[in-house]
Protein backbone atom coordinates (compact mmCIF):
# COMPACT_ATOMS: atom_id res chain seq x y z
CA UNK A 1 0.00 0.00 0.00
CA UNK A 2 1.44 3.29 -0.93
CA UNK A 3 1.43 6.39 1.40
CA UNK A 4 -1.06 8.14 -0.61
CA UNK A 5 -3.32 5.42 -0.75
CA UNK A 6 -3.01 5.51 2.94
CA UNK A 7 -3.42 9.15 3.32
CA UNK A 8 -6.94 8.95 0.93
CA UNK A 9 -7.98 5.83 2.79
CA UNK A 10 -7.53 7.57 6.47
CA UNK A 11 -9.09 11.56 4.56
CA UNK A 12 -12.26 9.38 3.58
CA UNK A 13 -12.43 7.49 7.30
CA UNK A 14 -11.86 10.49 9.25
CA UNK A 15 -14.75 12.50 7.65
CA UNK A 16 -17.15 9.57 8.33
CA UNK A 17 -16.08 9.89 11.86
CA UNK A 18 -13.51 7.16 12.23
CA UNK A 19 -11.95 7.44 15.37
CA UNK A 20 -10.24 4.45 14.43
CA UNK A 21 -8.38 6.35 11.59
CA UNK A 22 -8.32 9.71 13.73
CA UNK A 23 -6.02 7.93 15.90
CA UNK A 24 -3.94 5.95 13.21
CA UNK A 25 -3.26 9.56 11.77
CA UNK A 26 -2.56 11.01 14.73
CA UNK A 27 0.15 8.30 15.85
CA UNK A 28 1.46 8.33 12.14
CA UNK A 29 2.02 12.39 11.55
CA UNK A 30 3.29 12.55 15.51
CA UNK A 31 6.19 10.31 14.46
CA UNK A 32 6.84 12.14 11.57
CA UNK A 33 6.80 15.38 14.07
CA UNK A 34 9.06 14.46 16.52
CA UNK A 35 11.52 13.14 13.64
CA UNK A 36 11.98 16.54 12.93
CA UNK A 37 11.68 18.21 16.27
CA UNK A 38 15.22 19.62 16.75
CA UNK A 39 14.88 21.76 13.79
CA UNK A 40 12.17 23.00 16.39
CA UNK A 41 14.68 25.39 18.20
CA UNK A 42 14.24 28.47 20.30
CA UNK A 43 10.83 26.59 22.38
CA UNK A 44 10.84 23.95 24.97
CA UNK A 45 9.45 20.54 24.69
CA UNK A 46 5.95 21.59 26.30
CA UNK A 47 5.88 24.26 23.31
CA UNK A 48 6.35 21.46 20.97
CA UNK A 49 3.78 19.30 21.96
CA UNK A 50 1.28 22.19 22.08
CA UNK A 51 2.23 22.67 18.54
CA UNK A 52 1.74 18.65 17.63
CA UNK A 53 -1.72 18.90 18.95
CA UNK A 54 -2.69 22.17 17.95
CA UNK A 55 -1.24 20.79 14.42
CA UNK A 56 -3.57 17.69 14.34
CA UNK A 57 -6.33 19.99 15.04
CA UNK A 58 -6.39 22.22 12.09
CA UNK A 59 -5.86 19.30 9.93
CA UNK A 60 -8.54 17.12 11.44
CA UNK A 61 -10.76 20.19 11.66
CA UNK A 62 -10.39 20.73 7.47
CA UNK A 63 -11.04 16.86 6.82
CA UNK A 64 -13.93 17.20 9.11
CA UNK A 65 -15.48 20.30 7.50
CA UNK A 66 -14.79 19.05 3.86
CA UNK A 67 -12.00 21.98 3.54
CA UNK A 68 -9.81 18.72 2.90
CA UNK A 69 -11.23 15.64 0.64
CA UNK A 70 -10.72 13.26 -1.54
CA UNK A 71 -11.84 13.50 -5.32
CA UNK A 72 -10.56 10.84 -8.58
CA UNK A 73 -8.33 8.95 -6.19
CA UNK A 74 -6.49 12.59 -4.88
CA UNK A 75 -6.70 14.77 -1.77
CA UNK A 76 -7.23 18.34 -2.20
CA UNK A 77 -7.65 21.55 0.18
CA UNK A 78 -9.67 24.12 -0.31
CA UNK A 79 -8.01 27.66 -0.29
CA UNK A 80 -9.23 31.37 -0.55
CA UNK A 81 -9.23 31.32 -4.13
CA UNK A 82 -8.50 27.82 -5.38
CA UNK A 83 -8.34 24.17 -4.81
CA UNK A 84 -4.90 22.56 -4.65
CA UNK A 85 -4.05 19.12 -4.82
CA UNK A 86 -2.23 17.12 -1.50
CA UNK A 87 0.41 15.07 -2.78
CA UNK A 88 1.85 14.18 0.45
CA UNK A 89 -0.81 14.20 3.91
CA UNK A 90 2.31 14.56 6.26
CA UNK A 91 3.83 17.35 4.07
CA UNK A 92 0.63 19.16 4.50
CA UNK A 93 0.81 18.75 8.17
CA UNK A 94 4.08 19.41 8.58
CA UNK A 95 3.57 23.37 6.65
CA UNK A 96 0.82 23.53 9.50
CA UNK A 97 3.54 22.70 12.08
CA UNK A 98 6.43 25.23 10.63
CA UNK A 99 3.31 28.23 10.83
CA UNK A 100 2.74 27.08 14.24
CA UNK A 101 5.99 27.00 15.05
CA UNK A 102 6.68 30.65 14.09
CA UNK A 103 3.73 32.35 15.91
CA UNK A 104 5.57 30.87 19.10
CA UNK A 105 8.55 32.28 18.10
CA UNK A 106 6.63 35.68 17.52
CA UNK A 107 4.59 35.15 21.03
CA UNK A 108 7.94 34.90 22.94
CA UNK A 109 9.04 38.06 21.34
CA UNK A 110 11.19 36.14 18.53
CA UNK A 111 11.50 37.71 15.00
CA UNK A 112 10.13 36.18 12.19
CA UNK A 113 9.30 36.82 8.86
CA UNK A 114 6.71 34.02 7.06
CA UNK A 115 3.31 34.47 5.63
CA UNK A 116 1.47 31.87 7.90
CA UNK A 117 -1.83 31.35 8.84
CA UNK A 118 -2.27 29.98 5.54
CA UNK A 119 -3.19 26.60 6.48
CA UNK A 120 -5.71 27.55 9.53
CA UNK A 121 -9.75 27.80 9.33
CA UNK A 122 -11.53 30.66 10.76
CA UNK A 123 -14.91 28.45 10.83
CA UNK A 124 -16.20 26.89 13.65
CA UNK A 125 -18.78 24.79 15.62
CA UNK A 126 -20.23 24.16 18.71
CA UNK A 127 -22.58 21.42 18.11
CA UNK A 128 -22.55 18.58 20.51
CA UNK A 129 -21.04 15.82 18.24
CA UNK A 130 -18.28 18.71 17.37
CA UNK A 131 -17.77 18.51 21.12
CA UNK A 132 -17.12 14.86 21.72
CA UNK A 133 -14.82 14.65 18.72
CA UNK A 134 -12.65 17.49 20.32
CA UNK A 135 -12.67 15.49 23.55
CA UNK A 136 -11.87 12.20 21.83
CA UNK A 137 -8.78 13.89 20.01
CA UNK A 138 -7.10 15.66 23.42
CA UNK A 139 -7.99 11.96 25.60
CA UNK A 140 -5.72 10.81 22.16
CA UNK A 141 -3.24 12.91 22.64
CA UNK A 142 -2.60 12.30 26.93
CA UNK A 143 -0.23 9.68 28.19
CA UNK A 144 -1.45 6.06 27.61
CA UNK A 145 -1.49 5.02 31.55
CA UNK A 146 -3.73 8.59 31.35
CA UNK A 147 -5.84 7.11 28.76
CA UNK A 148 -6.24 3.73 30.20
CA UNK A 149 -7.17 4.90 33.32
CA UNK A 150 -9.73 7.36 32.42
CA UNK A 151 -11.37 4.87 29.89
CA UNK A 152 -11.43 2.40 33.14
CA UNK A 153 -13.09 4.95 35.39
CA UNK A 154 -15.21 7.13 33.04
CA UNK A 155 -16.02 5.15 29.95
CA UNK A 156 -16.17 1.47 31.87
CA UNK A 157 -17.60 2.88 35.29
CA UNK A 158 -15.03 0.96 37.14
CA UNK A 159 -14.36 2.12 40.65
CA UNK A 160 -10.46 3.35 41.73
CA UNK A 161 -10.86 -0.11 43.85
CA UNK A 162 -11.17 -2.48 41.00
CA UNK A 163 -8.98 -0.61 38.96
CA UNK A 164 -6.69 -0.83 42.02
CA UNK A 165 -6.81 -4.50 41.68
CA UNK A 166 -6.23 -4.96 37.65
CA UNK A 167 -2.87 -3.04 38.86
CA UNK A 168 -1.53 -6.01 40.48
CA UNK A 169 -0.42 -4.25 43.86
CA UNK A 170 1.98 -1.86 41.30
CA UNK A 171 0.32 1.45 42.71
CA UNK A 172 -1.34 2.50 46.49
CA UNK A 173 -4.63 3.53 46.62
CA UNK A 174 -3.58 7.20 47.36
CA UNK A 175 -1.53 6.73 44.25
CA UNK A 176 -4.19 5.78 42.15
CA UNK A 177 -6.92 8.68 43.48
CA UNK A 178 -3.79 11.60 42.58
CA UNK A 179 -3.18 9.95 39.28
CA UNK A 180 -6.84 10.06 38.34
CA UNK A 181 -7.09 13.60 39.48
CA UNK A 182 -3.66 14.74 37.61
CA UNK A 183 -5.20 13.04 34.11
CA UNK A 184 -8.59 14.50 34.44
CA UNK A 185 -6.94 17.97 35.01
CA UNK A 186 -4.65 17.37 31.94
CA UNK A 187 -7.38 16.40 29.73
CA UNK A 188 -9.44 19.24 30.92
CA UNK A 189 -6.41 21.63 30.34
CA UNK A 190 -6.07 20.39 26.73
CA UNK A 191 -9.67 20.91 25.64
CA UNK A 192 -9.87 24.54 27.08
CA UNK A 193 -6.59 25.41 25.32
CA UNK A 194 -8.01 24.03 22.22
CA UNK A 195 -11.41 25.87 22.17
CA UNK A 196 -9.65 29.28 23.44
CA UNK A 197 -7.16 28.51 20.51
CA UNK A 198 -9.83 28.09 17.59
CA UNK A 199 -11.99 30.72 18.90
CA UNK A 200 -14.69 27.78 19.99
CA UNK A 201 -17.27 28.96 22.70
CA UNK A 202 -16.42 26.52 25.92
CA UNK A 203 -19.67 24.05 26.27
CA UNK A 204 -21.45 24.58 29.28
CA UNK A 205 -22.52 22.02 31.92
CA UNK A 206 -26.46 21.25 31.19
CA UNK A 207 -28.77 22.67 33.54
CA UNK A 208 -31.76 20.42 34.57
Amino acid sequence: MTSITSDLQLINAIARGSRKAERALFLKLRQRFWQGASDLSGINEDDKDDILQDSFIILWKKIQEGDIFVSADKAYVKGRNDTKEITDLSGFFIRIVKNKYHEALRSAGKTVSLDERSAQSDDTTSDEHHDTDITYLCLMMLPRHCQTLIELFYVQGKSLDEILALRHGLQTYTGLKTAKYKCLKNLKDRIRAIYHEHGLRFPQPKRY
